[in-house]
């Protein structure tokens, strides 16, 4: 490289000559056909009068719940202490099911 003068220019980089392609935006995929591992199963609990929700081991909160879970084997546990009930229910939920536990419990006179 030689030298610049004074108060000469800095040279110019050298200009691309093909223009940037233009970036197509990011589409987002298409639930209906991702794999059914990607896809999340629905369950919906509804226990009248109401009821304490744990889905395997942990505590959701009382009805009503509406979660998205991941598919496969979960075991939902009701209780409500006040009318002595506690019910287990396992369920086994596949890829984009919807699935409603719905008991109605009332007070024994």
């Amino acid at each position: 490289a030689q030298p610049r003068a004074h108060g000469a220019p800095a040279p110019r980089p050298a200009e691309p000559t093909d223009p940037p392609k233009a970036l197509e935006p990011a589409k987002a995929p298409d639930p209906a056909k991702a794999p059914d591992a990607a896809r999340k199963a629905h369950l919906s609990v509804q226990v009248g009068p109401w009821a304490k929700v744990y889905l395997d081991g942990q505590y959701l909160g009382e009805t009503p719940i509406e979660r998205d879970l991941a598919p496969g084997p979960h075991t939902v546990l009701l209780v409500n202490d006040g009318l002595g009930k506690h019910e287990r229910v396992p369920v086994k939920l596949a890829a984009g099911e919807r699935k409603t536990i719905d008991r109605s419990w009332k007070e024994e006179p």
